[in-house]
């Protein structure tokens, strides 16, 4: 395995033990906004796959903002078209919650891709 790639295994390794359960406070956040574009993409899309949501790649993220306990959301343009806010919660585990943007939208729950 080339060096890129086992940074890039690494860091998906890390992002998702710290995304499902870790005993940390929001550093997933922390480590994720740290990252470039392209290493979010791969983290996003790995994170949506194992939560069976259809994405194919991630092509886009964007940090839209913090909500006022201090959640972190995160949205991810897919590749099939979809799109998906996920929030990162500020609790001992980091855990998250995925919501369907087109879902957010229809039901008058906010926009994606749009800062707070």
């Amino acid at each position: 395995m080339g060096t890129s790639k086992a940074i890039t295994k690494l860091l998906i390794v890390t992002a998702l033990t710290i995304l499902s359960g870790a005993s940390y406070a929001n550093k997933a956040h922390s480590i994720i906004i740290s990252k470039s574009e392209s290493e979010r993409r791969v983290v996003f899309a790995s994170l949506l796959k194992n939560s069976n949501e259809s994405c194919g790649s991630a092509i886009t993220t964007f940090f839209q903002g913090f909500t006022k306990e201090n959640e972190a959301i995160w949205n991810v343009k897919c590749s099939n078209g979809r799109a998906y806010a996920i929030l990162i919660k500020d609790n001992e585990t980091g855990s998250t919650t995925i919501l369907d943007c087109g879902v957010l939208k229809v039901i008058g729950a906010g926009e994606c891709f749009k800062k707070f």
